[in-house]
């Protein structure tokens, strides 16, 4: 038997192809005698991520946020370490579906003490009424192009991605980071996310199922960034010293260079 492949030809009206771009590619073969040719075109897009509209968001109704000790949800611009950003892109530290949740929040911080936890635009406590877009509506796109499957357990002493290549990473269940996991990118938890000893996320964390919970319990834990967490029945308990804070940088450093949201959709097919 005598076979191979004479040309793999790619091509773009670009020379440093982007989204929206075209890209061709012809395959040139052989088998003993015959010959045969295949193009393809393509259109180079990405998948969309939704602006954030807090530090913490609740799309849907009847929201818990359970606070206890030091935590902080800040929705003040920081830079992709965390600190305060001199570009003014202040967002609420909570964005809430109804002026009747937004009601109910507020009078369980003031009655909890917690209600200089909550700061960013609009004063403090600093929770908004805002139409958020449920992660259900987007998220399974994201999900199937995920780097990283988790099932459901605890991990440590991980690292996913870094600041030039973040990741996306899905857990399906419920799941605990205990100690040393540090994230750069996406990270989509379908159950509860428990966190306990020192986890630092940078970037954007969607918390959903049919009863989404983020729950710290111990430790250093910080997410740089925002949390999304759909569903119905959502609760977003923090305890200790973790942090929650928007950054522009650290949101638009997932959609400009998370190559798992690139994809590519087949326009023509010629043999």
């Amino acid at each position: 038997m005598d076979c191979g492949i004479d040309t793999v030809a790619i091509s773009s009206d670009s020379a440093n192809p982007t989204i929206g771009d075209t890209i061709s590619v012809t395959v040139k073969a052989w088998y003993n005698d015959k010959r045969k040719e295949a193009s393809a075109k393509v259109v180079l897009s990405r998948l969309t991520i939704p602006p954030l509209k807090a530090a913490v968001a609740f799309p849907g109704q009847n929201p818990v946020l359970d606070l206890n000790g030091a935590p902080l949800i800040d929705g003040n611009n920081h830079d992709y370490n965390g600190n305060l950003s001199s570009v003014s892109n202040d967002l609420p530290g909570v964005a809430v579906h109804s002026t009747t949740d937004s009601v109910n929040i507020v009078q369980k911080l003031y009655n909890d003490k917690q209600e200089d936890h909550v700061i960013g635009f609009g004063g403090i406590p600093s929770v908004q009424v805002s139409t958020v877009d449920d992660p259900s509506i987007f998220i399974d796109p994201i999900t199937a192009s995920a780097d990283f499957h988790l099932a459901a357990g605890t991990y440590s002493s991980v690292i996913f991605g870094s600041k030039d290549a973040p990741v996306i990473v899905y857990g399906q269940g419920d799941l605990k980071f205990s100690g040393g996991v540090v994230g750069h990118g996406i990270l989509v938890i379908d159950g509860t996310l428990t966190l306990s000893g020192n986890f630092f996320w940078y970037g954007i964390v969607y918390v959903v199922g049919p009863s989404p919970e983020i729950f710290n319990s111990v430790g250093t834990n910080r997410i740089i960034g925002g949390v999304v967490l759909g569903g119905k029945d959502k609760t977003a308990r923090l305890r200790g010293t973790a942090d929650i804070k928007y950054s522009y940088e650290a949101v638009e450093n997932v959609r400009n260079k998370t190559k798992s949201l690139l994809t590519m959709s087949l326009i023509s097919w010629f043999e």
